[in-house]
């Protein structure tokens, strides 16, 4: 039997929205999304700020792990997690630095030949 694109993509897609869903059911409802690093500080007795980044870790590795059984090709993969990320930015559980460097390093990632002419032309050569 022959599958398709669609049908392969489909499964590793319902698995990030069933975790997308978990997280949005785990904050209840009447609190919304901004207390659940608070309980999850509370819960495991750590700072609010590494509960955020646990759950932006968490998230983001799930994106990963969903484009990786899609086996989507980089750029697709690039995007996916660009995306998740602002959405965490936007939650407030990632610092808008961590996006803006995630960016910066993606664009030097596909650039390579003019950044590394720049980085090896400031490299310390004495001129």
């Amino acid at each position: 039997m022959r599958t398709t694109a669609i049908a392969k993509a489909s499964m590793p897609f319902l698995a990030l929205v069933a975790m997308l869903a978990f997280v949005g059911v785990a904050a209840n409802a009447s609190a919304g999304l901004d207390a659940l690093p608070e309980r999850i500080a509370s819960a495991l007795e750590i700072s609010e700020d590494t509960a955020k980044m646990l759950l932006a870790v968490a998230i983001l590795m799930s994106a990963g792990l969903c484009m990786a059984v899609m086996r989507a090709n980089t750029i697709l993969t690039g995007i996916v997690m660009i995306a998740v990320l602002g959405l965490l930015v936007l939650f407030d559980w990632v610092y808008e630095w961590v996006l803006i460097a995630a960016i910066i390093f993606v664009i030097a990632m596909f650039a390579r030949s003019p950044m590394s002419d720049w980085l090896n032309s400031g490299s310390g050569s004495g001129d």
